[in-house]
């Protein structure tokens, strides 16, 4: 499987798990709105500050987003 589709199915769960909209994570995370859209619809991928940030906002270690468990 693709690490993109990984990585943002991940980011969608667990946003889902807090009832997040993904314009709330992208709030908590600092970044923008249509940043994290072009993240999660492949059009980009994102560092690893970034992807930091969305961990951080999400309340998990980094390699929950890539599926690790924490």
């Amino acid at each position: 499987m693709d690490i993109h589709l990984v990585v943002n199915r991940n980011i969608l769960k667990l946003a889902g798990r807090k009832k997040w909209s993904i314009n709330l994570l992208a709030d908590f995370a600092g970044i923008s709105r249509g940043y994290l859209s072009t993240l999660l619809r492949g059009k980009k991928s994102p560092t690893l500050r970034t992807l930091e940030k969305i961990a951080n906002a999400l309340e998990v270690e980094v390699g929950e987003l890539f599926g690790g468990e924490k």
